[in-house]
């Protein structure tokens, strides 16, 4: 949308507004960044900004033309997905600005599966030719090119998560990898995960009882009301990598849900299947003995 350039800039002081600090926050203080960086460094202020500066209409039109919000066109059963009601929020300015920021990270009133996320990656990588994802060697290729990227605008793209692998926030994981990697940590979050305690018995929240169609108690088998089970606020640990860098062959997606930072759970599980790809052959043999 030529809204930025590499060059542009933002200051991340760990949240967007200075009188605001417990909204729109970032996991670092990262000072004044540049774009490259901020895509290693996951800089969420930087992409607020971003967020803001596009707008909720041609965030959800990006994302669409990745495959988001819609039938990945997979044989079996599949889940389109969430993308955020245009209509209902245009009602309310200010919502479409504060959606517009959340949308800038990925957040916000958008979901997508794991195929759907590898796959928008693996379009972001041909340089957003569209392949709907298929099980079968012999299934028919139905392919599209939804959007065209420029080479240089898809290296600027590629350098940040190049820099993710080796520098950034999937360095511990990657840091000493030989096979050349590319990749982004997320941490997505969400307000409802279950409650259990020690024993792994659900835990019960007593403000949230259980109600019938006409407004009384819901009653147990042993006649006691029955409440909803607690939950609390936890987030999705992502890691979407591809390899060999220079040259993609493979894009390898993991989600353990409610697992923490990006780096902590997703971002290991995706190195073992690359050293996995390594070990029967389908990479260069650089990380594991020939």
């Amino acid at each position: 949308e030529k809204l930025i350039t590499p060059q542009t800039a933002f200051t991340c002081t760990g949240h967007l507004f200075p009188s605001r600090p417990t909204i729109f926050r970032c996991a670092e203080i990262h000072g004044t960044i540049q774009l490259v960086n901020a895509i290693a460094e996951s800089c969420n202020v930087y992409f607020y900004n971003v967020g803001d500066l596009l707008g909720v209409d041609r965030l959800a039109s990006w994302f669409h033309s990745y495959g988001l919000g819609q039938d990945s066109g997979f044989e079996l059963p599949n889940n389109n997905g969430r993308m955020i009601d245009l209509n209902k929020l245009r009602e309310d300015p200010e919502s479409m600005r504060n959606e517009a920021r959340f949308l800038g990270i990925g957040e916000g009133q958008i979901d997508a599966t794991p195929l759907q996320m590898a796959n928008a990656y693996a379009t972001l990588l041909r340089g957003g030719k569209f392949i709907a994802p298929r099980i079968l060697a012999d299934a028919p290729e139905v392919v599209s090119q939804p959007v065209t990227i420029s080479p240089e605008v898809l290296a600027i793209v590629k350098e940040g998560m190049r820099k993710c692998a080796t520098s950034g926030t999937g360095k511990t994981v990657f840091g000493n990898f030989r096979l050349p990697v590319g990749g982004k940590t997320g941490t997505a979050d969400d307000d409802n995960r279950p409650v259990f305690d020690d024993a792994g018995n659900p835990v019960f929240d007593p403000e949230k009882p259980l109600k019938n169609r006409d407004g009384s108690p819901k009653l147990g088998p042993d006649g006691l009301p029955m409440f909803r089970q607690a939950v609390e606020k936890g987030t999705h640990s992502w890691f979407i990598g591809y390899a060999p860098e220079d040259q993609p062959k493979f894009v390898v997606l993991a989600l353990k849900e409610f697992g923490g930072y990006g780096a902590t759970y997703a971002a290991p599980m995706v190195k073992e299947a690359l050293l996995q790809l390594e070990r029967h052959g389908y990479l260069p043999q650089v990380d594991v003995p020939k």
